[in-house]
């Protein structure tokens, strides 16, 4: 794995420049006509000219910044098998695509670094709830949690909370129940996409 720290710290907030530069985009367009197509003949699976602007962007300057890395985007078309470079930028410009479609403020910009096939850095540009716009959830590997460089936890507890909230994926939450172990004690359960 890689063992340079300054290395990693500078690669975690290249990550959180570029969430929240293509963040910017998107908060840009929000709310706002856009044209919108569909990958998928059953027109669930939409992209926008909003994911592929931010993905643009992210392509863009990474390539300016480490021509020598790789990069994985979601809206990419080539389908190349060739074997990916040590680093591999991985990338998801408009996660929530039919939230943001449908003017629900529940979507984000993924930007992930892998090293040799392994986590080495994330950000991830939320647009809420700081008035003056989204921040950028951020880490590295060894480096801890952050968000806008403040400290992240998670909430500690022996046991479940009943007046937490739940979130569970669509899918997962429609075809799942809960044992009686944890019946009444998780909270109410929030299904956004």
């Amino acid at each position: 794995m890689l063992n340079n720290e300054t290395l990693a710290r500078e690669l975690e907030e290249t990550a959180v420049l570029l969430a929240r530069g293509a963040g910017e985009i998107l908060a840009s367009h929000f709310g706002r006509q856009i044209s919108i197509e569909y990958k998928d003949k059953h027109q669930q699976d939409p992209v926008t000219e909003v994911d592929k602007a931010a993905q643009e962007y992210l392509v863009k300057e990474i390539g300016a910044r480490f021509p020598d890395h790789g990069i994985l985007g979601e809206e990419d078309a080539d389908d190349s098998e060739s074997p990916a470079p040590d680093f591999l930028w991985v990338l998801d410009p408009l996660d929530g695509t039919t939230n943001f479609i449908n003017g629900l403020p529940v979507y984000a910009c993924s930007v992930g670094l892998l090293y040799r096939g392994r986590p080495l850095a994330g950000a991830l540009y939320l647009p809420w709830p700081k008035p003056e716009g989204g921040f950028v959830l951020h880490c590295r590997k060894g480096g801890g949690c952050f968000a806008d460089g403040e400290p992240v936890s998670v909430y500690q507890s022996d046991e479940p909370v009943n007046n937490r909230l739940a979130g569970l994926p669509g899918g997962l939450a429609q075809n799942m129940r809960f044992g009686k172990q944890l019946q009444g004690k998780v909270g109410e359960v929030r299904t956004t996409g």
